[in-house]
């Protein structure tokens, strides 16, 4: 949760944003940085491959390519059909909905050279998005090294320019192998061409038939993650108002025109203009993307240019308009004032609450997120219809479970609290009596209602916890479970679950022991510093 001393108005969905940043000459450093970093995630990345090294990392670190164990990346094995498309998918934000499909079509089924069973969900949101058509599944080969024109293909329709392909099906290429280039796959290498998402090589060859190596799939990935806004769970875009590299945070100003505070990881990489750099060398008004991991925390900053030309770009706002007919549209008012007119297509994916829907079912005042392309036509627009919200809780009501809250801004909100919301208070599920006057709150609202509430103590941060032992895991992040007395019963304990700092001192009955040698069981004492446990003192009795 924010910190209360940055409490801020956060207004937002469960639907995610993806945070760009750009890089000023002009704007202020906000801590001393080390300068250019030389990270090494792929002891396979040699030399020779400097050229792809840090597409490879960000790729890597965004999660649209994998890597095969630790510090092995197979630079130069060729990626198949399958693993482009799985590519296209993620590099354009689908893949959670890839993972999520349940029916899968029987012409998708029928391919049996796929051998992994999350292939076929791969292959029918492919289907779904236009990356593949319905002939392509009959000879479709998953395991088939895809060639560069097979590539160029996949990308251009995950882009959505299936129609400015078709145009460019007869255009004559500059290359001195275009002769080579199948017929129907003209238009895709020349709208990639042009894109500059493919290139040429120095002779002035394109080499259509060549099987794309990883290490060359991460490049032109990185090319189109450079020129796509993506609504993804695990990252969000804003502008930088504050970097704190003592305290490991960072503030941004998003698209809704808000503040949020996000904690970050420990070294965390930035990436900045194809290079790697300290989190003290961001500066204030950078546009950057946050990538999270699964507890919320900063893993990655990419630093981007704010009027870089987007190939597909994220608009949060409010519809002002709606023309339906033969030629549909939507006027949509951004949180900064700037209002547009975009084009809904017969492709064009409209959702309320995460159903699919149609434009007639949009109404004036809605709150939507939408991916724009570059000619204004709509790839995405999905109403918000649950939202965020952080301040201060100045008036409880327990006869009508209604709420005041205040936020860093002085302004006031007023909310009914749902009878079956979950509630939280402290990191402990709490009830709707346990809120106090005073507590620092994050709320989620469904239709004018709240159903969470995460709520923080106006007291003091917890700094020393004492209870019984019940869990210890050992893994990439240490955690302790430690049953604590509950102050209301004497009879009753309550669990907490808490992060254990990688120089954890841990001592039993007073002399400096080991982390494997606690026990369930254990009497102990924790000393808790920023929400990780530094010291641990155990008895054995």
């Amino acid at each position: 949760m924010t910190n209360k001393k940055y409490g801020k108005i956060l207004i937002t969905t469960m639907l995610i944003f993806v945070i760009l940043v750009s890089t000023a000459a002009a704007a202020p450093l906000l801590n001393k940085g080390a300068g250019k970093k030389n990270w090494k995630y792929f002891n396979d990345v040699t030399e020779d491959l400097s050229w792809a090294k840090d597409a490879i990392d960000k790729m890597y670190l965004k999660g649209i390519i994998k890597g095969y164990g630790p510090g092995i990346f197979k630079p130069k094995h060729h990626v198949t059909q399958l693993e482009s498309i799985i590519f296209a998918l993620r590099v354009m934000g689908w893949e959670d909905e890839a993972l999520k499909l349940e029916n899968i079509p029987a012409k998708v089924q029928n391919i049996k050279s796929i051998s992994w069973i999350l292939g076929y969900n791969y292959v029918a949101e492919a289907l779904e998005q236009g990356i593949l058509t319905e002939d392509e599944l009959y000879d479709f080969n998953p395991n088939k090294q895809a060639k560069r024109y097979d590539v160029a293909k996949y990308i251009i329709r995950a882009l959505g320019m299936e129609e400015e392909a078709q145009d460019k099906m007869n255009v004559s290429l500059a290359f001195k192998d275009a002769k080579q280039i199948p017929k129907d796959a003209v238009g895709y290498v020349a709208l990639a061409y042009e894109l500059e998402l493919m290139v040429g090589d120095d002779k002035g060859k394109f080499y259509p038939n060549k099987p794309v190596t990883r290490a060359e799939m991460a490049v032109l990935i990185s090319r189109i993650d450079e020129g796509v806004e993506i609504i993804d769970k695990q990252s969000n875009i804003g502008e930088i108002v504050k970097v704190d590299v003592k305290k490991l945070s960072i503030t941004v100003l998003l698209r809704n025109n808000v503040e949020k505070t996000y904690k970050v990881i420990d070294q965390v990489p930035v990436y900045i203009d194809k290079s790697f750099y300290d989190l003290g060398d961001l500066k204030q008004g950078d546009m950057v993307q946050l990538i999270f991991n699964d507890d919320g925390k900063v893993i990655f900053i990419h630093v981007r240019e704010k009027d870089m030309k987007k190939l597909i770009k994220t608009l949060e706002g409010e519809i002002t308009s709606i023309k339906l007919g033969d030629d549909p549209s939507v006027t949509i008012k951004t949180y900064d004032k700037k209002e547009g007119t975009y084009k809904i297509t017969k492709d064009s994916k409209i959702t309320i609450d995460g159903r699919k829907t149609k434009i007639r079912d949009l109404e004036i005042g809605d709150r939507v997120k939408a991916r724009v392309r570059a000619n204004n036509e709509i790839v995405e627009l999905s109403v918000i219809m649950e939202e965020e919200l952080e301040g201060e809780l100045v008036y409880i009501s327990q006869k009508t479970m209604t709420i005041k809250i205040e936020t860093d801004k002085g302004k006031t909100h007023t909310f009914k609290v749902d009878e079956d919301a979950k509630i939280y208070k402290d990191n402990k599920k709490s009830s709707f009596e346990d809120l106090e006057k005073g507590d620092y709150v994050e709320l989620i609202i469904y239709k004018d209602e709240v159903t969470r509430i995460d709520a923080e103590s106006a007291e003091e941060e917890i700094t020393e916890l004492e209870g019984i032992l019940k869990e210890l895991t050992i893994g990439k992040k240490d955690y302790i479970v430690v049953l604590v007395e509950d102050e209301k019963d004497d009879d009753k304990y309550v669990e907490w679950k808490l992060e254990l700092s990688k120089d954890v001192i841990v001592k039993i009955d007073g002399k400096k022991s080991d982390l494997r040698k606690l026990e369930t069981g254990f009497y102990v004492e924790l000393e808790i510093k920023d929400g990780l446990v530094l010291v641990i003192e155990a008895e054995k009795d």
